[in-house]
């Protein structure tokens, strides 16, 4: 979908190549088509009152995160990611842990599934289709730019 959007929004632009700009278009529309389930469950672990939280930065970070061969990563793998998405390099694990624990948990939706003890907790997404979507979201939001996406590829 998002290459047809994107190719869509070329042709409107009255161009035959595929800009970035055409690319975010694509994005955006796509967004439109994604699964009911999918948007309620990212919206049920984003949303917050407050003004500063950080429910869609940890997400996109969780996102980019690195994974093992079945899809889990860990709140360290999360780090990195994160403190480029929020471009915030005083944010270590217990700025974060929280929001993982929640995000496994129905308040917010249960979008990620959490395994293993204290200090050795792994998480991956319910659903994987969340993962692509999370980081559509990300792009279409400006939170995930071309230069913090070749930022956190330099680090994995």
């Amino acid at each position: 979908m998002v290459s047809l959007y994107s190719a869509r929004a070329a042709l409107e632009e009255g161009s035959l190549t595929i800009s970035s700009s055409a690319v975010k278009a694509g994005i955006s529309k796509s967004l439109d088509q994604w699964q009911e389930s999918i948007k309620t469950a990212y919206y049920d672990a984003t949303r917050s009152p407050q003004p500063q939280h950080l429910y869609k930065e940890v997400l996109l970070a969780c996102a980019l995160a690195g994974v093992d061969d079945k899809s889990f990563f860990t709140a360290a793998a999360v780090r990195g990611p994160l403190r480029i998405v929020a471009e915030r390099d005083d944010l270590d694990i217990p700025n974060f842990a929280r929001h993982l624990k929640e995000m496994s948990e129905q308040r917010r939706g249960g979008i990620l599934v959490r395994e293993g003890e204290t200090r050795r907790l792994r998480y991956r997404f319910v659903n994987p289709l969340m993962r692509p979507y999370v980081i559509m979201r990300g792009v279409a939001d400006g939170l995930l730019t071309n230069e913090k996406r070749d930022a956190i590829s330099s680090i994995s």
